[in-house]
């Protein structure tokens, strides 16, 4: 559950749509144009991707921990 929640559907509902966006975007020439765009992007994507490491590693510690109880 953890890892289905964690990043399965947290991957479904933000990374892949961000995703999706920012791949309909021009590709600009204009490096700051370029930055501002990538800056505005970067933080939220960020966010998402660090709680799907985070779900990811507690679900790997969870499996880990199981494997030693049997």
């Amino acid at each position: 559950m953890i890892c289905a929640a964690g990043g399965i559907i947290l991957t479904m509902t933000n990374n892949v749509p961000m995703n999706d966006a920012l791949g309909l975007l021009t590709v600009l020439t204009d490096i700051a144009a370029a930055q501002a765009i990538w800056d505005e992007y970067s933080g939220t994507w960020q966010v998402f991707n660090v709680m799907r490491t985070v779900f990811s590693g507690i679900t790997l510690a969870l499996a880990g921990y199981g494997m030693t109880r049997l």
